[in-house]
């Protein structure tokens, strides 16, 4: 595909944010009250990097979000998962459903977590170059030999994802894994694909670096997420 139009964004935002205290997608900027929440902020974000396309994937407790989703120059298609307790893997599906609606489907698709805060352009110029080889199925931004988000989905291989998966396969890890040779592990210098900010700590540690300037590779109480 090629690195001059981003891929459409399957934002996951339908968590409940239990260890959080509070959705994720609904948290104000900063902990500030009347502040942006969190989700518009990574719309924005994905704006800003040159995207066009969203799709927000909801749960019950993050409903509120629509009344945040007109980004300018961002087409936002925002959708429920019929399964939210059933983890990301569901509002993955979810949001392939939704594409599939499309009158035209896309070379491929971005999968970010809410908590996981959107890159620069860079990084999805990046992947989008790995998936110009035709074998490659997916592609996994790499920073510090760790692997983080966003995840690139070839379509062709995406829609393939909205079936039942065995047992143990209901996991995008897990699902990378199986492709084997066929995802790409691509090393990028930022360090923000590792982040997870799975509490309001670390996602005030988060705003506090960001306003200052790019994140640190050791950014104290904020967290980072694995993947394959």
């Amino acid at each position: 595909m090629s690195p001059a139009s981003l891929p459409p964004l399957l934002l996951l935002a339908a968590g409940a944010g239990v260890r959080f205290g509070m959705p994720k997608a609904l948290w104000p900027l900063g902990g500030v009250a009347g502040a942006p929440p969190w989700g518009r902020v990574q719309l924005e974000a994905f704006a800003r990097a040159g995207g066009r396309e969203a799709v927000v994937i909801l749960g019950p407790t993050s409903e509120p979000l629509r009344l945040h989703l007109a980004v300018p120059g961002l087409r936002v298609s925002p959708t429920s998962t019929p399964a939210p307790d059933e983890g990301p893997f569901a509002s993955i599906q979810q949001g392939i459903a939704t594409v599939m609606s499309w009158p035209e489907p896309p070379d491929a698709l971005a999968v970010l977590p809410v908590d996981v805060p959107c890159p620069g352009r860079a990084v999805f110029d990046a992947l989008s170059r790995a998936l110009a080889d035709a074998r490659i199925l997916a592609a996994v931004p790499i920073h510090g030999g760790r692997g983080g988000h966003p995840v690139l989905l070839r379509w062709s291989w995406a829609i393939t994802l909205r079936a039942s998966p065995p047992d143990g396969m209901g996991r995008l890890d897990a699902q990378l894994r199986a492709l084997g040779p066929a995802v790409a592990r691509v090393a990028v210098d930022d360090p923000t694909v590792l982040l997870n900010l799975n509490t309001e700590e670390a996602a005030r540690a988060y705003a506090r670096t960001a306003s200052s300037g790019p994140p640190p590779d050791a950014p104290g109480p904020v967290s980072s997420r694995r993947n394959s």
